[in-house]
C-alpha cells in the first residue's frame, strides 16, 4: 500500500472575516498525482499555498511525511521545504538574472553549489524540458511564453523535488505548448517519483495530469475521486464545470457517462 506523503485534517483559512478555505480534508499518497479543480474564487490557489507553508492555515493540520509543518523546529522546516518544487502560474522567472541563473537559484543561494556546477545542472534541466544550452544565458524576456513556461518547469525540478506544486501550469499558452508542458508535467513527475499537486480549470490538463481529482467549491471539496470517475461523480457541479455546461441547462448524465466514462 501506498505511504501517505501529504494529509490535511479540517484546515480553515480566513482574511478577516472572509473564510477561504472551510474544513479540507485530503489526502496524497507517495507519487500520486493530485489535480485539483475550481473556479475562480473557489480557493485552490490559497490551498496549493497553505499547504506548502507559503500561507499559515488559520486552523487545523497539515502533515507532509506525516510530520505537522506547523509543529517542528526551523531547521526541519527547512530540510522539508528543500523537497519541495514550485511551478507559479506566471513562471516567476527573475527579470534580472539569466535562465541558468534562475533555474539554479536555490542551488547557489541555498545549498552553495558553485556557480560552475549550478550552471551544469541547469543545462540538465533544460534539455528535461525541450530547451537547448543556448538558452541557458538568455533573459526570461528573450524567451517566448512556452519556453518561459518550460524554464520554470526546469526550475521547479532542480532540486529534485520529493513534492512539485504546479499552480495553472498551462495558463496563457495555446493548446498545442499547453500539451507540450502537460506530457512534460507527466514525464518529470515520474522521472522523479515526486508526488505532486495540481491546480487548474484546464480540464485536458487534468486528464493526462491526473491520479486523483479533487473538485474544489466555495471552499470545501465536494467531490474527490479516481480520474476516471470524474465524468460520472453523480455531483451536479462537478458535472456542469467539467463539461463547461451553464446553470440554466440541464444535465444529460446519460450523454456524459456514454461519452466521457472512459479513459
Amino acid at each position: 500500500m501506498s505511504l501517505c506523503k501529504i494529509s490535511l485534517n479540517n484546515v480553515k483559512k480566513n482574511f478577516g472575516s472572509k473564510e477561504v478555505l472551510r474544513g479540507i480534508d485530503l489526502e496524497v499518497k507517495k507519487g500520486e498525482s493530485l489535480v485539483i479543480l475550481g473556479g475562480s474564487g473557489s480557493g485552490k490557489s490559497v490551498l496549493i499555498k497553505t499547504i506548502c507553508s507559503l500561507m499559515e492555515p488559520s486552523s487545523g493540520v497539515i502533515k507532509i511525511d506525516n510530520q505537522d509543518i506547523s509543529d517542528i523546529s526551523s531547521s526541519k522546516k527547512a530540510e522539508m521545504m528543500n523537497k519541495i518544487g514550485y511551478l507559479f502560474q506566471a513562471g516567476a522567472l527573475f527579470d534580472s538574472l539569466t535562465i541558468w541563473q534562475n533555474i539554479s537559484f536555490i542551488l547557489t543561494n541555498c545549498e552553495g553549489v558553485s556557480n560552475k556546477k549550478a550552471r551544469e545542472v541547469a543545462i540538465e534541466k533544460l534539455a528535461l524540458v525541450g530547451l537547448e544550452e543556448r538558452v541557458a544565458d538568455l533573459y526570461p524576456n528573450e524567451l517566448s511564453g512556452g519556453m518561459q513556461k518550460r524554464a520554470a518547469l526546469a526550475r521547479a525540478i532542480a532540486g529534485e523535488p520529493e513534492i512539485i506544486f504546479f499552480d495553472e501550469p498551462t495558463t496563457g499558452l495555446d493548446p498545442i505548448m499547453s500539451d507540450v508542458v502537460n506530457d512534460l508535467i507527466v514525464d518529470n513527475s515520474k522521472r522523479l517519483g515526486a508526488t505532486t499537486i495540481t491546480i487548474t480549470h484546464d480540464m485536458a490538463s487534468a486528464k493526462k495530469i491526473a491520479d486523483k481529482i479533487a473538485m474544489l467549491h466555495e471552499g470545501k471539496i465536494i467531490w474527490f475521486g479516481d480520474k476516471k470517475d470524474m465524468y460520472k461523480s453523480g455531483n451536479d457541479y462537478m458535472d456542469r464545470f467539467i463539461n463547461g455546461i451553464g446553470h440554466d441547462k440541464p444535465v444529460d448524465r446519460g450523454f456524459i457517462s456514454n461519452v466521457f466514462g472512459k479513459k
